[in-house]
């Protein structure tokens, strides 16, 4: 029984290390036909991170502050302009102050892009590598 809850185990575990989605780069070029810039990731040449997530709420915020929450983006003349909420620690320590505001990244100005993309190879080999110690297990279980 207690090679079984293992295999489930490590399975479970192969299945957090090699998820469905990475990042992948993307070019400028790119980011004009996207959709939605959820899942997206810019590092400027001053080593800016940016990672965006649409916004719902004030609380979402409140979970995970590293993010820039943006209403809308727009791509013009090529310059990145996305206007949302940050937030920003005020001198008090539980104290947070959101700020409306603009964000304009020209594309001279841009290091990297990289989109969080479904991943088919790791997925296929993440399901497999979980498959085989459980049917293993379970061919050892009915053996006995």
């Amino acid at each position: 029984m207690k090679r079984y809850i293992s295999a489930i185990l490590i399975s479970c575990l192969l299945i957090q290390l090699f998820g469905c989605y990475s990042f992948q780069n993307i070019s400028t070029e790119e980011l004009n036909s996207i959709d939605d810039i959820e899942d997206i990731s810019i590092t400027t040449k001053d080593s800016n991170n940016y990672s965006f997530e649409k916004y719902s709420s004030a609380n979402r915020m409140l979970n995970d502050p590293t993010k820039y929450y943006y209403e809308n983006w727009q791509v013009n003349n090529d310059t990145l302009m996305i206007s949302g909420y940050s937030l920003e620690n005020t001198t008090l320590k539980t104290s947070k102050k959101i700020n409306h505001d603009k964000l304009i990244i020209p594309f001279v100005e841009i290091s990297d892009v990289s989109q969080n993309q479904f991943n088919s190879h790791d997925t296929i080999m993440a399901v497999l590598a979980c498959l085989t110690p459980i049917l293993l297990t379970l061919a050892a279980i009915l053996t006995l």
